[in-house]
């Protein structure tokens, strides 16, 4: 992570996937909603982004992504793909990615973001499992996936403000 987080007026979280259609949409989205439910236990603006190594520009995310979202309340209709891009990886201050290979492709852009690059679950809870593509599953395969962003996120999500607590009463 990128400094320390009680340092940081906002602090960027991106994430990352390969075609920014399905995976990484969905776990900007699901920290949003994470956010928005607890925001008044963060001092700090906490701003999310995602985007795919592979991505193709402006398309629109997958159906059953849109769908798996809307269960739980979220609109992703409006989501536009974006390729990672220099820029996006120096302006987060945490990139959370779904496989190694995503890391490897942001350490190839720019090496020096070692130090803020993590596979979502080793961030969360210090596993190395990868966040399988449901590209071509049935919706069930999405929900299973987004359900384990959102467990995955929950933890995140409290390891974030552990560290703000910590931080702000020394």
């Amino acid at each position: 992570m990128k400094g320390n987080i009680k340092t940081h007026k906002s602090f960027t979280i991106l994430f990352v996937c390969s075609g920014n259609s399905c995976r990484s949409p969905m776990a900007e989205a699901l920290m949003k909603k994470i956010l928005n439910e607890e925001k008044p236990q963060f001092p700090i603006k906490i701003r999310t982004a995602s985007c795919g190594t592979i991505a193709l520009n402006n398309m629109p995310p997958s159906e059953n992504a849109v769908k798996v979202l809307s269960e739980y309340g979220i609109d992703l209709t409006g989501h536009r793909t974006r390729r990672i891009s220099k820029s996006a990886i120096k302006n987060a201050d945490l990139i959370l990615v779904m496989e190694k290979a995503h890391k490897e492709k942001i350490l190839e852009i720019m090496p020096n973001a070692q130090t803020k690059t993590f596979l979502i679950s080793e961030f969360a809870s210090g596993s190395s499992k990868e966040i399988v593509d449901p590209i071509g599953m049935s919706i069930n395969g999405y929900r299973n996936v987004a359900n384990d962003l959102y467990d995955l996120l929950k933890k995140i999500y409290k390891k974030l403000l552990k560290q703000l607590n910590s931080t702000t009463k020394n």
